[in-house]
């Protein structure tokens, strides 16, 4: 499934390649927005395995979709403290840089529910972000180079998608209600204060 979504995103970049503007030295708006459309479009690849339908899925296979939709959703969570990690460094000097941090540690709080959860299925969890992460990192990084209003945006950006994984997991039949809980108790109201 990787070399799907990195072809993707490849072809993804090089139809934007003509596209970018620039104006004062600031990444537009526009192009920014392509470019997250184009991550949301990934996330739906990669974790595609949210959105596969079975209409009478055995308890392993119940488990083991849950420990995909766990990890894929764990894969999201480390690509956001990377990426925050990114921003904290770049506007360390900032004197709102401590919101950062604050969720920064959401997300790593997050992490360590769904490693949790996925042990407690009996699945391993991921310890990376995968393809994921290194898109994320590339976006955050072009964003930081031009300014506070493009890397706010980009984690605002993020932050959405990791909001509507949830959100797409949670309407997941096949989600365990073990797992619903830890989503909608815990996960997506840490998402919701951001």
């Amino acid at each position: 499934m990787v070399p799907r979504c990195v072809s993707a995103w490849n072809n993804a970049l090089l139809r934007w390649s003509g596209k970018f503007e620039f104006v004062c030295n600031k990444l537009t708006v526009s192009v920014l927005s392509r470019v997250l459309v184009g991550l949301e479009s990934i996330v739906r690849l990669y974790g595609g395995v949210m959105n596969e339908t079975n209409t009478n899925p055995t308890s392993l296979e119940r488990e083991q979709h849950c420990i995909d939709v766990c990890n894929s959703l764990l894969r999201g969570e480390i690509s956001a403290i990377e990426t925050y990690g990114q921003a904290i460094e770049k506007f360390r000097d900032d004197p709102d840089v401590g919101e950062l941090i604050r969720i920064k540690s959401d997300h790593e709080q997050a992490t360590q529910h769904l490693r949790n959860s996925v042990i407690d299925m009996h699945g391993l969890p991921e310890d990376g972000s995968g393809a994921w992460g290194a898109i994320t990192k590339t976006v955050q990084a072009t964003a930081n180079l031009f300014g506070e209003n493009s890397a706010t945006l980009s984690l605002k950006q993020g932050e959405m998608l990791g909001r509507k994984a949830y959100e797409t997991a949670l309407e997941d039949d096949r989600i365990t209600p073990e797992c619903k809980i830890l989503i909608r108790g815990r996960l997506l109201p840490m998402v919701n204060s951001h």
